[in-house]
Order: C-alpha cells, then sequence, then structure tokens
C-alpha cells in the first residue's frame, strides 16, 4: 500500500518503474514495474494529479492540483529536484519537444501554460475554451490537443505560435484524450 487516492500512472523509459500521483494521500509512488513492490514514496504537496515522464528517463513531472505548481522529480534520486508555479487547478500536463518545454493546463483559468524546462520558467499561456483537463500533443509537431470540460470539446493549439487554431466540438465533458 503506498498512498490514497491514485489519479495517474506512467511507466519510465527502460520499463523498470510504475510512477502513480496519489492525490489523497499527497505523495508520488515509484513502484518496481515487475513486482509491483513500492521503491520510493515521494511526499508532494496537495493535489498531485497528472504526471509525465521525460522520454530520457531523466525527470518526472508532476502537477500539484491545489499548490499550483509543477514540481520535477529527479529519476535517479526519487526526489523533488525543482518546481515552477503555474496557474490554478491543472490536471493534465504532457512533454512537447524532446522534453524541453511541458504544457499544463488551467482549468480555473481556461488556459495553458508553457514551460521552459532548461529555464525553469513559464513562458506563455494560451487561451483555450472552459475548464482545459487534459493536453497531448505530437511529438513531431507543433499542435497540442486540449479536452476542454466545460465547453464540450478539444481545442487544436499551435504552440509555436501560442494560439487557439480551432476547436472541435465532441461529446459532454470530454476527459481523456489520446493523440497518436
Amino acid at each position: 500500500h503506498v498512498g490514497h487516492g491514485p489519479c495517474d500512472l506512467q511507466v519510465t523509459p527502460d520499463g523498470n518503474h510504475v510512477v502513480v500521483t496519489n492525490e489523497e494521500s499527497h505523495n508520488v509512488a515509484i513502484l518496481d514495474a515487475i513486482t509491483g513492490e513500492p521503491r520510493h514514496v515521494i511526499p508532494t504537496p496537495e493535489g498531485p494529479l497528472g504526471l509525465v515522464v521525460d522520454p530520457r528517463g531523466a525527470f518526472v513531472l508532476v502537477a500539484c492540483l491545489i499548490s499550483n505548481h509543477v514540481y520535477a522529480i529527479d529519476a535517479r534520486s526519487w526526489r523533488v529536484a525543482w518546481k515552477l508555479p503555474v496557474g490554478s487547478c491543472h490536471v493534465g500536463i504532457c512533454l512537447a519537444y524532446q522534453g524541453r518545454v511541458a504544457l499544463v493546463t488551467n482549468a480555473d483559468q481556461d488556459h495553458i501554460s508553457v514551460l521552459d524546462l532548461k529555464r525553469r520558467k513559464e513562458v506563455s499561456r494560451i487561451r483555450v475554451r472552459a475548464n482545459p483537463a487534459m493536453v497531448h500533443m505530437l511529438p513531431c509537431d507543433s499542435l497540442a490537443y486540449v479536452t476542454d470540460r466545460g465547453a464540450d470539446s478539444v481545442s487544436v493549439v499551435d504552440v509555436r505560435a501560442c494560439k487557439t487554431l480551432r476547436t472541435i466540438p465532441v461529446g459532454s465533458s470530454p476527459l481523456g484524450l489520446c493523440v497518436g
């Protein structure tokens, strides 16, 4: 048992670990991918929800809903290395441009934050429709797709131009998104 309220999980690129955010117990659990045994439990501020693992396996980013920060966890030491302030009520997070940029949804503010991970700062906010939840980006493109739960749509965002290109009407209150 490593926590309460699991929200998101990712497997590290080497396939050795499963990383799980636990919203109710305010931690991130690192499990052995074969045995399921806990290897590390990393305390985080309230509301760790979304997470993404760097494709090189160097770090994990965790979006903490209540603290309004994204936390970077070093994947060698399994400790919080740094944090960045972002907008409020974020759930979704993804990496772009070979892990140099992160996109984070800010549901209370109807935009996504664009984070430059090398400079460790927010460089832009892109307006989307109401209550953005999840965000994904194709690896070889500058387009991101954002579920807009409050608008029953998906926003198509040009990340390089920092603008929403169009919205696609979908079913009621979309949450999950898979792009590929």
